[in-house]
């Protein structure tokens, strides 16, 4: 399951209405929400809280420093260093 954040309107075009729902992929979101009886404005996949965005920019950030440190022990070798 994939989340969606949204921006809608009630079915009388009164409220704005913004949130996460969670969804096989967009069109099912788009679905749920009309079932909901809300008028999308906008919709786009997003993580569920904002912890699995952290998480996966620090795992990226490791991986990162860890190629880095690679490539700089190696070129240190090659120099003889």
């Amino acid at each position: 399951m994939a989340f969606f954040k949204y921006h809608a309107r009630d079915h009388e075009a009164k409220e704005l209405t913004k949130g996460t729902i969670e969804a096989e992929n967009r069109k099912d979101a788009m679905a749920k929400l009309r079932a909901m009886g809300l008028t999308v404005l906008s919709i786009e996949q997003t993580f569920k809280n904002p912890d699995q965005k952290a998480a996966v920019k620090k795992s990226f950030l490791d991986i990162f420093r860890e190629k880095t440190d690679s490539i700089v022990i190696a070129i240190m070798k090659k120099l003889k260093l």
